[in-house]
């Protein structure tokens, strides 16, 4: 029997989890974790001692595991029921961070992956689950988008235990569906005079909202907006001159829209002073919304959409 020392890479292959596998023959093997990690690219000498350390342990597990197995100090069973449940195996060698939802997804298609053997998995399994998910689809009690993901990440799991050398990985296609279109929502004139005129000027989305209503200004755009930005041409038309990313943006606007953006300050300073969370910012919104008596389902960038319609 052959001891071999494993790694595998963590979701965020940042380090190396290790493993201690027990190989009679190429069908018989058991893998053990260790508990221990190391990391792939140490950074200080924090790390480089870590990973020394962990070396020096690895290499003296590995001498009394194969000290102990040839003195017959131990006995490895290479095919204990509760190894080789397909269950243990895939919450024991998960890849994934959302391995108990994906778990649970696949049982609600079929609830025999409760209980079957990790030589259960083959071709035929894969299709029949991959036919039931779809059928799930098309009769609309899940959605594609997330099924399909659930469907990957649950490929994820069985490549890194064909990797093992744990269970064969029959090649099998991704969730097949159509996806739905969103109806396109905008705001009404009426919604949006209701944002101005009520009480919700300490909102602090308020006048970038109304900004990109009237503009079609991106909020990320809006973000990095500095009053260096905006500028006036001879003809008294002022307009937002950026470059974002790798793009550069021109974007006329009335004179009564100049008036959203208030006093004009350093080039250097931003125009608008917006929360970096996009949790918050979302929170933010919400209120602006409510506190106007607006129909709160919609989003900031339906203001976008506003904006191309009435153009």
């Amino acid at each position: 029997m052959v001891i071999q020392l494993w790694k595998r890479k963590n979701y965020n292959k940042t380090k190396y989890n290790l493993y201690l596998r027990y190989r009679a023959n190429q069908n018989k093997a058991k893998v053990e974790s260790l508990k221990l990690w190391e990391w792939i690219r140490p950074q200080n000498d924090i790390q480089k001692n870590h990973n020394e350390e962990v070396r020096v342990s690895c290499k003296e597990i590995v001498r009394r595991a194969k000290d102990d197995l040839e003195n017959n100090r131990s006995s490895i069973k290479l095919e204990e029921p509760k190894t080789y449940q397909f269950k243990n195996l895939f919450y024991e060698f998960s890849n994934i961070n959302n391995t108990n939802a994906v778990f649970d997804f696949i049982k609600q298609i079929d609830e025999q992956v409760e209980t079957i053997s990790i030589k259960k998995i083959n071709q035929k399994l894969l299709e029949s689950l991959k036919n039931k998910i779809e059928e799930r689809i098309r009769s609309k009690d899940i959605k594609g988008s997330t099924a399909s993901k659930y469907w990957n990440n649950f490929k994820s799991v069985l490549i890194n235990l064909n990797k093992l050398k744990l269970c064969k990985y029959p090649k099998t296609r991704g969730i097949t569906y159509v996806d739905e279109k969103k109806p396109v929502k905008v705001f009404y004139d009426r919604e949006i005079e209701k944002i101005k005129s009520s009480n919700t000027k300490k909102n602090i989305l308020r006048d970038p909202f109304l900004f990109s209503c009237y503009t079609g200004t991106k909020l990320k755009i809006i973000e990095h907006l500095k009053w260096g930005n905006i500028k006036r041409n001879t003809d008294k038309i002022y307009f937002v001159d950026i470059i974002y990313g790798n793009k550069k943006y021109i974007i006329p606007f009335k004179k009564e829209i100049r008036k959203l953006l208030g006093r004009r300050k350093t080039d250097e300073n931003y125009i608008f002073k917006l929360i970096k969370s996009k949790k918050n910012m979302s929170k933010e919104f919400y209120k602006l919304l409510k506190d106007s008596n607006v129909d709160t389902s919609k989003k900031y960038s339906d203001a976008i959409n506003t904006f191309v319609m009435k153009t």
